[in-house]
C-alpha cells in the first residue's frame, strides 16, 4: 500500500479527476453552489499543478 501512496499519478489520470470534478459540479441545481464549485475545483487544480516533488502531487491527488 505504502508503494502506492508514492507513485505518482499519470498526467491522464489527473486530467480525469478534473473532469469528474466539473461533471460533478455542473449537476448542482442551485447557479451559485455550480458555479462556485467549478471555479474552485479549477483553481485547486492550477494551484497543485506547480508542484514538483511526487510525493506531494501524490497527496494531492488522493485528496482529490
Amino acid at each position: 500500500m505504502a508503494a502506492a501512496a508514492t507513485s505518482s499519478p499519470s498526467p491522464s489520470q489527473i486530467l480525469s479527476l478534473v473532469r469528474s470534478f466539473i461533471r460533478v459540479a455542473r449537476q448542482f441545481p442551485d447557479y451559485n453552489i455550480r458555479e462556485y464549485t467549478k471555479r474552485r475545483a479549477i483553481d485547486a487544480f492550477r494551484q497543485n499543478a506547480k508542484l514538483s516533488e511526487p510525493s506531494s502531487i501524490s497527496e494531492a491527488f488522493s485528496f482529490g
